[in-house]
């Protein structure tokens, strides 16, 4: 049995209703990309949001998958 991590990241627009804690989260914030508060490095490195905001620059990038 091989095992692997998955990471999705997903750009989105809240268009209705407020965000809330759900299972999954104890807090919700939206923050500027320079003052994030500190990552869960296990989870989401500091890469992941760079990469993440450079695709909501431009739309136009391809999918990356590595």
């Amino acid at each position: 049995h091989l095992g692997g991590i998955y990471k999705l990241l997903f750009l989105a627009d809240r268009i209705g209703g407020e965000a809330q804690v759900s299972e999954e989260t104890t807090e919700v914030g939206f923050f500027p990309p320079d003052r994030l508060p500190p990552l869960s490095l296990a989870r989401t490195l500091p890469e992941d949001i760079q990469l993440a905001l450079a695709h909501h620059q431009d739309p136009t990038l391809v999918t990356r998958c590595d």
